[in-house]
């Protein structure tokens, strides 16, 4: 299972009723690349056979490697994520 250190046991804790949440099954892939500027690859996720979440970017940023939501063109100049979390618990 991929988290993010210390998150784990915090998620589970504020689980509704204290029952520790299922695990969720994570398939990963990465498909890295000649960097082009500072895109260094693509990833896709599959959360429990069911949630996909294709063409993330991996990019180094000042901080560090980051993944950048996959997006498209709003109209307005700007860009739309295409997939993203709902809650602030998800955020987090």
């Amino acid at each position: 299972m991929l988290t993010r250190s210390g998150k784990e046991k915090s998620m589970q804790e504020k689980n509704a009723g204290g029952t520790p949440a299922a695990p969720i099954k994570l398939d990963v892939s990465v498909r890295v690349i000649e960097p082009v500027k500072n895109l260094m690859g693509f990833a896709s996720v599959k959360f429990n056979d069911c949630f996909v979440v294709e063409n993330l970017k991996i990019v180094q940023g000042s901080k560090g490697l980051f993944l950048g939501m996959p997006s498209q063109p709003d109209g307005k100049g700007g860009y739309r994520d295409m997939a993203y979390p709902v809650t602030k618990e998800f955020r987090e």
